[in-house]
């Protein structure tokens, strides 16, 4: 039987199955290669007004009660920490298991996690006294670690996905790299939900906008990222580009890491800029290293030998909550330029809102940035127990390493945040003062008009009185003449 499509139309149909087959195979790994997410890191921070939250998920969990556990009395630790001039401070929690679970080894506490999570590093640190950091090594089992693969080597086809005026050609490449960011969102949400859940602190509250500073670990059994300059160009478009990780430019590198690589994304796109990676082959890791005593097998060692990132990690994290605070005051900035205060009615009530939200900055930036300060005043103490990190590319190998820039910028957002509070705090003040003179005069308005009505009501009830008064003395003198008196008294006169 004939085929009632046009030629052109059978060409091009023929033209596109040839292309997703053979996108499909360039974005498909090879069979011998294994991709994999075997961890992520995770931060939660507890500032003044969120440090209550974090002292109840423990009672949630009765951690308070469990003597035989790493750091069983860490909240006492905590509290001493917190209540110091200056940091810094770290607190071994240990392993976290799931509460179902019925033999672990010594130590380990006790916790509903997702399902998926096979347990939780978790640590605090105490960079500074009045900010809290609970960072987590949400090691993942072996089906979700492996869970990146299913949209790697799934096969796609291209189709039109209807827009106004027109369509729009959703073809292979577009789709793969789509569904790997929607599995490593799932991921990624899994842990950020657990700190929601049971341990809200300023993250939790929407800082971020529903965001948290997260690091993922992507491994690679035959791709060695980098290992020559003039092969980079081959990534662009196969597997690598689907997780984004074929370009060097947002890549560091640490001499004391080998063979792992840390991106972070500071390009224009910006997709995940909470995000860190770390990624590597993981045969190559730490390849120089003993790691006999970190675990039985390569990836365990690894995972274990990672765990000490996070005094790392956690000076990346005071730089968001930084940027969160830069972004909170600038948001309120401009919330009170749009206050109108000749709207009396609308600004007392709206300048009201914006006070209690300015208190609830204060109350968290002031002695953030008071503490801040002192932490950076000092490299050398700043980059202790700091994985340093330098540039990949190497347009950029000029440029300072990544912590040091981390700590420039720490110090002029401190200074930024100082400005900015000490202005909003101006305006907040003559913006009371002019809402106070505002609602002087408007009281004034209304006493005169109320005494303007009080006199015409008075007015009006001298009136009402005479009137009434009238009709009573009409009343009388009727009964007067009426009476025998006034009969007896014309009769005299008569």
């Amino acid at each position: 039987m004939a085929s009632d499509k046009k030629p052109e139309n059978i060409e091009l149909e023929d033209y596109l199955e040839k292309r997703d087959f053979e996108a499909n195979e360039k974005t498909t790994p090879p069979i011998d290669e294994k991709v994999k997410i075997p961890a992520l890191w995770a931060f939660e921070v507890y500032t003044p007004s969120f440090i209550e939250s974090f002292h109840k998920g423990i009672s949630k969990f009765g951690w308070e009660e469990d003597v035989w556990s790493i750091n069983s009395d860490f909240q006492h630790s905590l509290d001493e920490l917190r209540s110091r001039g200056s940091g810094s401070g770290w607190l071994n929690l240990g392993y976290i298991v799931n509460e179902s679970t019925k033999s672990f080894w010594p130590g380990t506490k006790k916790a509903k996690l997702p399902e998926g999570i096979f347990c939780i590093k978790a640590t605090l640190l105490q960079l500074l006294p009045s900010t809290t950091i609970f960072a987590c090594q949400f090691i993942l089992s072996e089906d979700l670690a492996n869970s990146i693969e299913t949209p790697l080597r799934n096969t796609y086809e291209t189709y039109k996905k209807p827009i106004k005026n027109g369509y729009i050609e959703q073809n292979v490449s577009h789709q793969k790299e789509d569904a790997v960011t929607l599995t490593r969102e799932y991921l990624k949400n899994l842990c950020c939900s657990w700190f929601s859940k049971n341990f809200p602190g300023l993250f939790s509250s929407g800082a971020l906008d529903g965001e948290f500073p997260i690091c993922e670990l992507v491994t690679f059994e035959k791709f060695i990222p980098f290992e020559s300059k003039f092969e980079e160009r081959k990534w662009y478009g196969n597997y690598i580009s689907m997780l984004k990780l074929e370009s060097d430019f947002d890549s560091w590198e640490c001499e004391e890491l080998e063979g792992i690589f840390l991106q972070i994304d500071e390009g224009m796109r910006q997709d995940n800029k909470y995000n860190l990676v770390l990624f590597g082959n993981i045969n190559k890791a730490l390849a120089s290293v003993d790691l006999k005593t970190y675990g039985s097998d390569k990836e365990q060692q690894l995972l274990s030998y990672l765990a000490y990132l996070d005094r790392t990690f956690g000076t990346w994290v005071l730089f968001i909550v930084a940027k969160t605070f830069v972004r909170s005051l600038a948001k309120l900035r401009d919330a009170y330029g749009q206050l109108d205060i000749s709207n009396y009615e609308y600004s007392s009530s709206f300048l009201l809102k914006l006070d209690h939200q300015l208190l609830d900055i204060q109350k968290n930036t002031i002695p953030f940035i008071n503490e801040l300060k002192d932490y950076c005043d000092d490299e050398k103490y700043f980059l202790s127990d700091v994985y340093e990190f330098k540039p990949c590319h190497e347009m950029r190998k000029r440029q300072k390493p990544l912590f040091s820039s981390i700590r420039n910028v720490l110090l002029n957002h401190a200074d930024l945040i100082v400005r900015n509070e000490k202005s909003i705090r101006n305006i907040a003040e003559a913006s009371r003062l002019i809402a106070s003179v505002e609602s002087s005069n408007n009281l004034a308005k209304t006493n005169i008009s109320l005494q303007n009505r009080m006199l015409w009501m008075t007015v009006a009830i001298l009136l009402l009185t005479m009137i009434t008064s009238l009709s009573a003395i009409n009343k009388i003198i009727k009964y007067f003449f009426e009476s025998s008196v006034y009969k007896l008294i014309l009769d005299f006169i008569q």
